[in-house]
């Protein structure tokens, strides 16, 4: 593991860097313009980080994973009053959420850290857990024909070893989920970035 990376698996190190490129604005967007949340839903946050989802999603039923203790940890006194928290690695969610019966769930930043195996086995237990009308969103950086060098270069040094094109990526839902939305997004950080947002409905 890099510096970098041994840097930001640090919940403090992480929400500094985060707020300084300006991930609140970009928490909100997707609040508002995505999912779309009332009190009935519920929402599974998988690779949740640090928590501050389950504030932005309340009052949803919220259950956040994630395989860092840490960040658990921050969770659960930091944002315990909005939601549950649990670690767990994300290849073991159908035994911890499956007493949940997610009709949301949100993976932000996550499928480019997956193998296409692994992505795969993913939305296979997403889509065991989610009613007939579930949907999922996702959030990943991409790379386009058209972006600048910039932000190719920094989707390109991500932490996450699997950014794909959009090609790549909308594939990892074939036969599980359509994709009705799927959006370019380069206005949510204060540097240049792509990212490419999902949002699939469970195909029963």
């Amino acid at each position: 593991m890099t510096i970098r990376a041994r840097l930001l698996e640090q919940p403090n190190v992480f929400a500094l860097f985060t707020f300084l490129i300006g991930v609140n604005r970009r928490t909100k967007s997707i609040v508002a313009e995505y999912v779309r949340a009332d009190s009935t839903t519920v929402v599974l946050d998988v690779a949740c980080g640090r928590g501050n989802w389950s504030k932005a999603l309340y009052p949803t039923k919220y259950l956040g994973i994630d395989n860092n203790p840490a960040y658990i940890k921050y969770a659960k006194n930091r944002f315990g009053t909005f939601g549950s928290f649990v670690c767990c690695d994300v290849a073991d969610i159908r035994v911890h959420a499956a007493h949940l019966e997610p009709n949301v769930v949100i993976l932000i930043g996550v499928l480019h850290h997956l193998s296409k195996d692994q992505a795969s086995s993913l939305l296979d237990d997403i889509h065991a857990l989610i009613g007939t009308h579930g949907r999922v969103i996702t959030v990943d950086p991409v790379f386009t024909a058209d972006q600048g060098l910039t932000a190719r270069l920094l989707a390109a040094s991500d932490r996450g070893r699997f950014v794909r094109s959009i090609d790549e990526h909308l594939a990892l839902f074939d036969q599980r989920f359509s994709v009705p939305i799927a959006d370019i997004r380069s206005d949510w950080l204060r540097i240049p970035y792509t990212h490419f947002v999902c949002v699939g409905h469970k195909i029963n």
